[in-house]
């Protein structure tokens, strides 16, 4: 209990460090002059307002020029006429629509099309969330007995191997479009306890293995989380397993309605899991969102048999 402590201490100390190295670093970012953020890729400037929809609290712009790749899709960011640190609107990116270059914000209602604007990075503080979820380690028995070791005590794996053998029977007497090694992946995934990791390089195929993995746990009737860093990733893995699925159990997507930017998803999105009537489904499901979004009131009271991490 003693190495658990000082461990969980040395935890929160490198967490605090880095959240307050991170508002430093953004600080310095907002005050460097527009062209040199442009430049960098950390903003978008002298921007137009073509279109301001107040029903949605969408904001479209002329898209730009400049290359805008370093913003991601639902990436929260800072609206203002070239002053970042000080007077700002907070909004969410969501990339190019049928509109423009848009934006959602929820004071929209407050904002000229007079004047040019500029959009920079926020900074997301998400140091209490990562300080909740290191207390759970201490202070749930789960965290204590499942994810506490085998974050800090590299405690080793077990394998199945009636599991792992039955799956390559399985998979190889079906019409899986997978090679030996998806195959094989795919397997170990599902014999493995409490976890199993895939790597490989882009171009690999791990989107269409982690679908086809998903595939098995929804035939084993299990309530399937699929989470990942960028929304886009999420996205990505959704659409693939909705497409081996089909319609043998819903797959939906929680988070916050991300306008224009995603109506041609083959997946519904809703902003909690009661809007969804997840909550009340008993059969095999899968659900996306992001890691935050667990420690939220968009999936509060979820339960989940197996996670799968892009």
């Amino acid at each position: 209990m003693e190495n658990m402590r000082d461990t969980l201490l040395s935890l929160e100390h490198e967490i605090l460090s880095e959240r307050d190295l991170l508002k430093e670093q953004m600080m310095k970012q907002w005050t460097r002059p527009l062209p040199e953020r442009v430049d960098a890729g950390r903003a978008l400037g002298n921007l137009t307002i073509d279109s301001i929809d107040a029903t949605n609290r969408l904001i479209h712009f002329i898209p730009p020029a400049d290359d805008f790749a370093f913003f991601q899709e639902q990436q929260h960011v800072r609206l203002s006429r070239n002053s970042p640190e000080e007077d700002y609107f907070a909004a969410i990116f969501l990339g190019l629509t049928s509109k423009g270059l848009s934006l959602y914000c929820s004071r929209c209602e407050e904002i000229s099309k007079s004047h040019p604007w500029c959009i920079d990075e926020e900074l997301v503080d998400l140091s209490e969330l990562y300080l909740a979820a290191a207390k759970e380690l201490s202070e749930t028995a789960h965290g204590r007995d499942h994810v506490y070791p085998h974050l800090f005590e590299h405690r080793p794996n077990t394998i199945d191997a009636e599991t792992y053998e039955d799956t390559l029977d399985l998979l190889e007497d079906s019409d899986s479009p997978l090679n030996d090694s998806q195959t094989d992946a795919v397997a170990t995934a599902l014999a493995a306890t409490p976890l199993h990791l895939i790597q490989g390089p882009p171009g690999t195929g791990k989107t269409v293995t982690l679908a086809n993995l998903v595939d098995q746990l929804v035939t084993a009737g299990h309530r399937i989380l699929i989470t990942g860093f960028t929304h886009r990733s999420i996205h990505n893995a959704l659409t693939k397993i909705k497409n081996i699925v089909g319609n043998s159990c819903p797959v939906v997507k929680i988070s916050a309605p991300a306008g224009g930017a995603n109506t041609n998803l083959p997946f519904d999105i809703y902003p909690s899991l009661e809007e969804s009537q997840l909550d009340l489904h008993d059969g095999p499901c899968v659900i996306g969102a992001t890691p935050f979004a667990l420690y939220s009131k968009r999936l509060k009271a979820a339960h989940f048999d197996s996670a799968v991490i892009d």
